[in-house]
């Protein structure tokens, strides 16, 4: 019979920052949506708009037209998409799992379904 141990330690540090989490650090505005089943949406044609800020503890949080929706804590993953079958990188906040990628200043969130949603966000100035 094996023995198991353990022990408690309160740790209020900062969780190391990584390059992904680096690069999500700041304000991003909402720029276009586009559904499988509702087609295209944008601040112009849905008339609201939508940030997401993450800040360096590893939180974010989503606000629709200056109001706060939802604050929580994210986690970033590499695991094979289901829908490209190919690895690639995750974010998991709100209890949803989306794949991510930045190129230079736009940030992108997929649904890894087919006929899922994809959102462009515009990453601003800080």
């Amino acid at each position: 019979m094996g023995a198991v141990l353990s022990s408690c330690e309160k740790n209020d540090a900062a969780p190391s920052a990584t390059p992904a989490s680096a690069a999500l650090r700041g304000s991003w505005q909402w720029k276009s949506s586009f559904c499988g089943w509702s087609g295209a949406s944008s601040p112009a044609t849905s008339g609201r708009t939508e940030t997401l800020l993450f800040d360096p503890l590893g939180h974010v949080q989503l606000y629709r037209n200056g109001v706060l929706q939802s604050s929580s804590v994210y986690t970033l993953s590499r695991h094979q998409s289901m829908l490209t079958q190919a690895p690639a990188d995750f974010i998991r906040f709100d209890n949803r799992e989306f794949r991510y990628e930045i190129n230079n200043t736009t940030l992108t969130l997929s649904m890894d379904v087919y006929d899922g949603c994809n959102s462009s966000y515009e990453q601003q100035a800080q």
